[in-house]
């Protein structure tokens, strides 16, 4: 009967099985959406430990093995026209399964020329039936930018109702309802044409959501969002990127987000989307705002920020392209992780951009709490608390990584979520470590006594006296957990409990939704319960006392875990011990167990000890006891001395057992010492410091050093710590190197003040003479000219002078041509110049665009625009300075480039 179960639930319910634990597990469903002329389409599998596995497009019939080392990634390519969704409400056989034999970490990356973005994976175990899309809409008159939704099935007859924010490109609006069977995608696209304007709607705010089908089920789904192709910022940013990111369940979506910058980009774009009615968002910097359900407002900020909001939203990053940037780099698109969504370890891997000559620049921004501080290891090493910077309550640090399609490993107890990201010559990506997702998993737990075992593997028989708990391992707040006991019975929640009577019973666990649409449901067969009580003594007993134990049933054959086989036994156990009974010769594995409690004997407390002179020692007997009596003819738990001699106890313990212990107490005197040596020694000397000769002692110097004397020829204090086996005695002794001038050099100066500050170091035991007069290691002046000094101990005398110009003048001189050819002559054109604290240069082509900015005196332009060559001819400037005398002073000019 137990092989059969088994077997039976194996058969049914073997998709259920595959554990969460947040972003790592070993079943995955996703799908690619839409990028720009025939893409790569890879998919990176990291894992801690080795392992092995398949990738398929089922329906389409390709199917790949792959294997793992532990601590590495694979990167697989799926041929884009099996896995690849095209169109506008295109439904497709394009989706994409991933099953490994040990949890894994998978990503995805859609990469076609200059267009590409990556996306962290959920296991199907943290997938769920509601979520609302994330795009992002280009700018009018823009080319590609078509903002797209992609929906892959796992399951059969699974009917979805897409509810739009905007007009798809055949213009639908409103709601769509599709049907799909695992392992169908479905894509909806907002207006595009190659090449053409962009007349399109935004998606962002869009609800998609699995509804009951026909048979009363919904099933999970995977949603992915983003953008064809987008231009953000406009045409001028530079370029074109696709855009990709997997959606979380609405309900993993937060109210608190620490939002880091990218390195490399000055400004980007924040887009806010509301779940609920009446949700109010706080962004540091900005006036708070208010959005409906399926609305969302975008903003253009700099550096990193704080979001809260009184409902959960779901918050977007998208970064401009190179032109607009810092550095190289096409946009990315991620979704920020809200706080208290953290995993504590995360494997990934930093992409490959294929070139020598256009590697990716990449970084790995990690967020984590500032409670605690606990470290966070990157490849095993703790990054540098110094690298972190405060984030409203969380801590920031942005980490550049190698970009050699390496794997990398982030780990902290404390908990953590991350970015990763690249850039390159108009391309990049960017993924999430993604979040500590919800449990989805159709299976149950079975407590009985104390142990928890899953309902795969419990085939025990039951006693009716004990409770049985069952423990649902799915666990959204916005479902409801129904159990059918199967003895006409029922209960409601994630955790119940329930008492049987003899018997046998199926258990049925049933999922649904607040609107009574039944999720899954799950079958435990042929649970056995019997009468099986032991009779016995409940309470504690002393040690040598014994108890009469005896089965409640009447049996045919008997089994005591002790060995004996007869109804009624009589046990005298030294130590608390359980005792388990087996009836009619094993037929039934097991009956009951009961717990015969003995009190633990009286160990002795005290010890003989040798203390030293300085000390006190607290003998103690410990709680828990009565009638006590010392030798001293002290009644407390403890007493404290501090002279030799032998010390008694006698007492009763709380069961009125009698106790009585001895402790002989030795005292060591403490010896008198001191460290002999010099204080003052020249730089390059060094001074015998010498501690006491005694016998049988070990010597801790400071300087780690273990020997009775040492030499020392560095400034500080020097401590010697002598110990003698008991007692421990210290002493100082205080050392100042004298160091040597010949390297002293007083350098000319030229300034802008009033006066000028001459110093020197401090050197211990010497005479400074100044030319001013002063005789302390600093003099100030207020006039130019040549001011001397002389100085003088017992290792040396040493004599400068140093030229003091309080000079404030200021000059700038800009060419009127450069010839950049590449010849090294005259190739960048930049200004000269003195006494200037700030500088700014910008230059204007003849139509009056600007075309270079410089803050640095020794940045020029090197004649190109856009990663083209200037054309010959004269273009304009103007140039900003501030002098040293806080004078702001304005150039106007031109300059003729000349090839």
């Amino acid at each position: 009967m137990r092989a059969l179960s088994f077997l039976l639930l194996l058969l049914c319910f073997s998709s259920n099985t595959v554990l969460s634990n947040g972003m790592s597990g070993t079943e995955f469903w996703f799908g690619f959406m839409e990028n720009q002329f025939q893409p790569q389409l890879s998919v990176v599998v990291s894992s801690i430990q080795a392992t092995n596995g398949t990738i398929s497009v089922p329906l389409a019939g390709w199917t790949q093995n792959f294997t793992i080392a532990a601590n590495s990634s694979i990167e697989i390519i799926i041929p884009f026209n099996l896995a690849e969704a095209t169109g506008n409400m295109s439904l497709e056989n394009k989706g994409v399964r991933l099953l490994s034999n040990d949890p894994v970490f998978v990503s995805i990356n859609n990469t076609t020329g200059g267009s590409q973005d990556a996306s962290s994976v959920m296991p199907i175990g943290g997938l769920g039936y509601e979520y609302m899309a994330l795009t992002y809409l280009d700018p009018p008159n823009t080319d590609w930018g078509s903002p797209e939704i992609l929906i892959v099935a796992i399951e059969d007859n699974t009917e979805i109702n897409v509810s739009l924010t905007g007009t798809l490109s055949n213009g639908q609006t409103g709601s769509i309802t599709v049907i799909l069977n695992r392992g169908q995608t479905y894509q909806v696209q907002s207006y595009w044409t190659n090449g053409g304007e962009h007349n399109g709607n935004d998606l962002s705010g869009s609800f998609v959501e699995a509804v009951c089908n026909s048979q009363g089920y919904k099933h999970k789904i995977a949603v992915f969002s983003g953008d064809l192709c987008s231009f953000v910022g406009g045409v001028a940013c530079a370029s074109c990127d696709h855009l990709l990111e997997q959606m979380w369940p609405i309900d993993q979506l937060g109210t608190d987000f620490s939002v880091p910058a990218p390195v490399n980009r000055n400004t980007y774009y924040l887009k806010v989307t509301a779940r609920d009615n009446a949700t109010t968002v706080n962004i540091s910097g900005q006036l708070p705002f208010n959005l409906n359900a399926g609305q969302w407002q975008q903003f253009e900020l700099t550096g990193d920020q704080t979001i809260t909001s009184n409902s959960p939203i779901a918050v977007g990053q998208f970064t401009k392209g190179q032109n607009c940037s810092e550095g190289l780099g096409d946009p990315f698109f991620t979704q920020i992780i809200p706080n208290g969504q953290n995993l504590t370890d995360w494997e990934f891997f930093s992409f490959d951009s294929g070139s020598t000559s256009n590697p990716f620049d990449s970084y790995v921004s990690v967020v984590a709490p500032n409670a605690g501080n606990t470290p966070i290891l990157l490849d095993g090493v703790a990054i540098p608390t110094g690298l972190f910077q405060n984030v409203g309550n969380n801590r920031v640090a942005k980490i550049p990584i190698p970009s050699n399609g390496s794997t990398h490993n982030l780990t902290s107890a404390g908990g953590f979520s991350a970015y990763v990201y690249g850039y390159a010559n108009v391309i990049s990506y960017c993924f999430n470590s993604g979040i500590y997702s919800y449990n989805t998993d159709v299976n149950f737990d079975i407590a009985y006594l104390q142990d928890t075992t899953n309902q795969l593997f419990f085939d025990d028989t039951l006693c009716s006296c004990e409770s049985l708990g069952f423990i649902s391992k799915f666990n959204i707040p916005s479902y409801d957990i129904i159990w059918d006991f199967g003895d006409g019975q029922s209960g409601n929640g994630v955790s119940v409990n329930h008492d049987y009577l003899n018997g046998v019973y199926d258990v049925t666990m049933s999922i649904k939704d607040l609107n009574g649409c039944k999720v899954d449901s799950l079958i435990k067969l042929n649970l056995v319960i019997i009468n099986c009580d032991i009779s016995g003594t409940l309470g504690p007993i002393c040690p040598g006392e014994s108890v009469v134990l005896s089965s409640v049933n009447t049996a045919f054959s008997y089994l005591w875990s002790n060995g004996e086989t007869t109804q009624t036994i009589i046990v005298a156990p030294t130590q608390t011990t359980v005792y388990y009974l087996q009836l009619d010769g094993g037929a039934i594995p097991i009956c009951d167990s009961l717990i015969v409690e003995v009190h633990e004997p009286i160990e002795a407390s005290l010890n003989d000890t040798l203390i030293c002179e300085t000390e006190n020692i607290i003998l103690n007997i410990g709680s828990g006891f009565t009638n006590i009596l010392w030798s001293t003819n002290e009644t407390n738990e403890s007493i404290q001395v501090n002279q030799p001699g032998t010390y008694t106890v006698q007492a009763d313990n709380i069961n009125d057992c009698s106790f009585a212990d001895t402790a002989i107490i030795s005292v060591q005197t403490v010896p008198d010492w001191e460290i002999l040596g010099e204080q003052l020694v020249c730089e390059g000397d060094s001074n015998l410091f010498e501690g006491p000769v005694l016998n049988n002692v070990s010597y801790y110097w400071n300087t780690g050093e273990t020997t009775q004397s040492i030499y020392a020829s560095e400034t500080g204090f020097y401590q010697l710590l002598v110990n003698d086996g008991v007692c421990n005695s210290t002493n100082f002794h205080e050392l100042e190197v004298i160091p040597s001038m010949e390297d002293y050099v007083l350098s000319d100066t030229v300034k802008c003040a009033d006066n000028f500050t001459l110093q020197l170091p401090y050197l211990p035991g010497t005479d400074i003479s100044w030319s001013t007069g002063d005789i302390v290691n600093m003099t100030t002046v207020y006039e130019s000219g040549l001011y001397f000094v002389t100085i003088g101990n017992q290792c040396e005398v040493w004599s400068d002078s140093m030229e003091v110009n309080l000079d404030c003048s200021s000059n700038l001189y800009v060419p009127n041509s450069f010839t950049p050819d590449g010849n090294g002559l005259n190739d960048i054109f930049y200004a000269e110049g003195f006494g200037i604290l700030e500088f700014e240069m910008m230059i204007f082509n003849r139509w009056g665009e600007l075309i270079f900015i410089s803050n640095d005196l020794s940045y020029g332009w090197n004649g190109m625009y856009l990663g083209e060559k200037s054309q010959i001819g004269v273009y304009n400037y103007k140039i900003f300075i501030t002098t040293h005398l806080k004078k702001k002073e304005q150039f106007v000019g031109h300059v003729s480039l000349l090839r």
